[in-house]
């Protein structure tokens, strides 16, 4: 479905599985998708304990990742046609909150259906 978006966009999109990555080690799948990159990566993620393992957070602030932080409603939702239009829905803030965004940055997506706006900045 992301991948539909991308074209004709100035950005590739690509699932860790897609890219034959699934059961990586985190701190390993940050330096392989950042690895001899140009121009920003970003992770979109449902681990948002993520930003509380120091060794994973030390290693999204060295390699330049910018991680988007889906927030608790995403992981409960079952239903992932919903999951998919609330993705959609909130597509280009994610895009345009990450492109302003400083390497090394924690994004949160909130899960809602209305008010799309800024995407919250996490520190860790």
């Amino acid at each position: 479905m992301l991948a539909e978006i991308a074209k004709g966009e100035t950005y590739d999109i690509a699932s860790v599985v897609s890219l034959g990555l699934r059961g990586t080690k985190d701190t390993d799948l940050f330096r392989l998708l950042t690895n001899g990159a140009a121009g920003q990566n970003i992770l979109i993620t449902a681990d948002a304990a993520m930003k509380r393992r120091r060794h994973e957070a030390a290693a999204i602030q060295e390699t330049g990742l910018i991680v988007v932080v889906c927030a608790r409603g995403w992981n409960q939702e079952r239903d992932i046609f919903r999951r998919g239009a609330m993705l959609l829905q909130w597509w280009r803030q994610i895009v345009t909150c990450s492109e302003d965004a400083l390497p090394g940055t924690f994004l949160e997506l909130p899960w809602k259906s209305r008010g799309v706006g800024k995407l919250a900045r996490w520190k860790p």
